[in-house]
This record gives C-alpha cells, sequence and structure tokens, in this order.
C-alpha cells in the first residue's frame, strides 16, 4: 500500500529533513505551463552486471526559456554500485545523453529513479492574478468612462430641460400678456357695436334722415357686431393658447426636476466609479509588483525510470585491434571472450547495439556455441559514418538466463577516421 508523507526541510546545509506519514495528500494544480520539461521514450531497463544504459533526454522549452539545465539521477542508492555520467544541456541545445553503467559488483535490485533538471527561470508569481486583477481594473476604467459620458449626457439633458422650462415660462406670461391684449380688443369691440346700436337708433327715431342714412348706419352696425364676433374668438383662441402653454410649462417643469435628479444620480455613479477605480488600479499595481519576473532556481523532474540489476550469466572483454582506430569504409575483427558464472552454460550471442548521435557503425550478429569462449565480431565503418573518438560504443552479450534475455556489455574505443 502506499501512503502519503510530509517532508520538513530546513536551511541548514547538509541536514537531514524531518518526514513523517500523513493521512491525506493536498494536491494544487495551476494553469501555468513549466518553463521546460524532461522527457524520454524509454522509462523501463533491464541487464545484468556490467552493463550500460544509455537514456536520451528531450527538453522541451517553454515561455522562451533559453538557459541551460543542470541534469542528474536522482534515486539511486549510494550502495548501487550504477556510475553515472550526465552532462548539462547547453542553452543552445534540446537533447541531451544520459549514461548509467551498471558495475561488475552491483547487487540485484529494481530500482525506480528519475531524471531531475535545474536552471535559473525568470519565474513570475500568479502572473494569472495580476492578469485578472489587470482586466478588473481596465473594467473599472471602462465602468468610469462610461458614467463619465452618461454624466456629460445628463447634464446637457439638464441644460436643454432648464431651457425648454425658461421657454415655456416665457410662452406662458406672453399667453398671458395677449389675452389680455385680446380682452382689451373684444371690450373696444363691444363699446363699438353699443356705440352703433345707440346710432342706428337714433337715426330710426330722426323723422328727416333718409334711407341711405338709414343704410349707412345699419351696415356700421352690422360691421361692429361682426368686429366683436372676432373680437371674442381671438380672446377664446388667446385663452386656450394660455391653457396650452400653461401644460407645456408644465410638463417642461416636470422635465426639469427630473433632468437634475438624473444628474445629481449621475455625479453619484460617477463618484462610486472613480472610487472603484482608484481601488482596482491599487490592486492590479500591487498584483504587478508581486508578479515581477525574478529568478529562481527551478528542479523539474521526469517520469520514473525503472531499473532491473540482475545476476551476469558471463563477463565480456573485447580486443580491439590497431587501439581501436578504424578507416571509413573499412571492417575491424574485435575479438571478444566470454567467461560463464553463475551456473550458466548456454550460447551467446554478440552484437554492437547502436549509440544515438553515432551513424554508419555497423557488425553482424555473431553466436557463440555452448562449447565454447571466443567469437569474432566485425565492425564496419561506412563512408558517411561519424568521425572522431565515439563515445559509449559497446559490445553486447545476450543470453537466456534464469528464465530471462540478458545483456552483459565490455566497452570498447573506436576512432573513426578517412
Amino acid at each position: 500500500p502506499v501512503r502519503a508523507g510530509t517532508v520538513l526541510r530546513n536551511a541548514v546545509a547538509n541536514t537531514s529533513p524531518d518526514a513523517r506519514v500523513a493521512q491525506s495528500l493536498s494536491l494544487s494544480i495551476t494553469d501555468e505551463a513549466a518553463p521546460f520539461q524532461l522527457t524520454s521514450d524509454v522509462m523501463r531497463f533491464e541487464g545484468g552486471q556490467n552493463y550500460q544504459i544509455l537514456v536520451p533526454v528531450k527538453l522541451i522549452r517553454r515561455n522562451g526559456f533559453e538557459n541551460p539545465v543542470t541534469l542528474a539521477v536522482t534515486g539511486l542508492p549510494a550502495n548501487s554500485q550504477i556510475q553515472v555520467q550526465v552532462a548539462p544541456i547547453k542553452k543552445e541545445d534540446s537533447e541531451a545523453l544520459c549514461r548509467l553503467f551498471i558495475n561488475g559488483n552491483a547487487p540485484e535490485a529494481t530500482y525506480s529513479v528519475y531524471l531531475s533538471g535545474q536552471a535559473p527561470v525568470s519565474y513570475s508569481r500568479n502572473p494569472a492574478a495580476a492578469e485578472r486583477a489587470k482586466q478588473k481594473a481596465e473594467a473599472a476604467t471602462a465602468a468610469l468612462t462610461a458614467a463619465q459620458e452618461a454624466q456629460k449626457k445628463a447634464a446637457a439633458e439638464r441644460d436643454a430641460a432648464v431651457k425648454a422650462a425658461t421657454e415655456a415660462d416665457n410662452a406662458v406670461k406672453q399667453a398671458t400678456a395677449e389675452v389680455a391684449k385680446q380682452k382689451q380688443e373684444e371690450q373696444k369691440a363691444a363699446t363699438a357695436v353699443t356705440q352703433a346700436a345707440e346710432e342706428q337708433k337714433k337715426v330710426a327715431a330722426d323723422a328727416e334722415a333718409d334711407d341711405a342714412k338709414k343704410q349707412a348706419a345699419a351696415k356700421k352696425l352690422e360691421e361692429a357686431q361682426a368686429a366683436a364676433k372676432k373680437a371674442a374668438e381671438a380672446v377664446a383662441a388667446a385663452e386656450k393658447a394660455l391653457v396650452d402653454a400653461q401644460a407645456a410649462m408644465k410638463s417642461a417643469a416636470e422635465a426639469k426636476t427630473k433632468a437634475e435628479a438624473a444628474v445629481t444620480a449621475a455625479d453619484a455613479t460617477v463618484k462610486t466609479a472613480d472610487a472603484a477605480k482608484k481601488a482596482a488600479d491599487k490592486v492590479a499595481t500591487d498584483a504587478a509588483n508581486a508578479a515581477k519576473p525574478k529568478n529562481t532556481n527551478v528542479m523539474v523532474a521526469s517520469v520514473p525510470l525503472v531499473i532491473q540489476v540482475r545476476k551476469a550469466p558471463v563477463t565480456v572483454t573485447a580486443a580491439v585491434p590497431a587501439g581501436g582506430a578504424l578507416k571509413k569504409g573499412a571492417s575491424a575483427e574485435i575479438k571478444v571472450t566470454i567467461k560463464r558464472q553463475n551456473d550458466f552454460t548456454g550460447p551467446v550471442k554478440l552484437s554492437l547495439p547502436q549509440v544515438p548521435g553515432v551513424s554508419g557503425l555497423s557488425a553482424p550478429e555473431v553466436t557463440i556455441p555452448a562449447d565454447a569462449t571466443e567469437g569474432v565480431l566485425t565492425v564496419t565503418a561506412a563512408g558517411d559514418s561519424t568521425e572522431g573518438q565515439l563515445a559509449n560504443v559497446v559490445i553486447r552479450a545476450t543470453a537466456d538466463f534464469q528464465d530471462a534475455e540478458v545483456a552483459v556489455d565490455a566497452p570498447v574505443k573506436i576512432n573513426v577516421t578517412k
């Protein structure tokens, strides 16, 4: 069974941390991508004592990370008798080769290890929070701008309402004056009718008045009566205009009151929005300062690598002619000697495993029979093979031993020249 645990680390150098079993494990996952990641296509290795393991490591860089990465193999006990050779990945590279070699005296065991990579990273702490704060500040700014625009609009509508109310008030005053004026004209017309009627009456009573005079008096009365009717109609029209003007003035006054209330509300909204913007700006500034990139030493781990060490059925030695010198297009016969051990008595296959970064080097497989201890492996360098002193080249002996195929290696030096 697996149990969770907690580790308490202190700042004192070369001091082991304290650990204890815990009932639960808390795990928090963010959407922030790691600045770099170590991957390998091979995750399980099995071999005998004296066996070479080559782990091709790929480095995935993200978010502009360009620094070199220091690699290490973590999880091997001190008594594992497994050698580790791993070089840092340079800033211009994205691949590396980790070499592990199981010594001849390594104990049988299975190890779960992982590759760790360390590098200084310009790390921004919780940039998502800073981005959220920035967006809130931008939203607060937009809200303030909208409130200010609404305030301007309300003020303009208030000014228009005040102007309309003033014009309506003036219209009422003008209509009132017009009513008074038309009533005066009506009074004059009524007086003229009275005078014309009296004059007609006198003419009618005058025995000496002729028909022309009587007709003139009658016509004058008719004209006075028509003028009086027209004056009465003008008074009625003026009074109606006054009523309409008073209604318009009432509506304008109500609109003015409403517009002034809208300005008061808009002013309050602007004040609130301004305070919210200042608060959001402060939060955004604080979050941005907290999220400013700082150089931090970051460690990432690969997926687990499982190494199983088995007893070796044989030991292998290889005699490379000419000190390993091999020209392109030529071949070298390497004498390989095996010594059986651990009650192994079967045949052994010899081969030349491919090495990452090395091309053009090959050898056909050779089998050493069960009754023999030597074999010759012919290694050929193609015309386009990799030049120079080749690293990590081994002769591999493979045998069926204890219900498994167990491999044993013998490192050899090969120097390819033109």
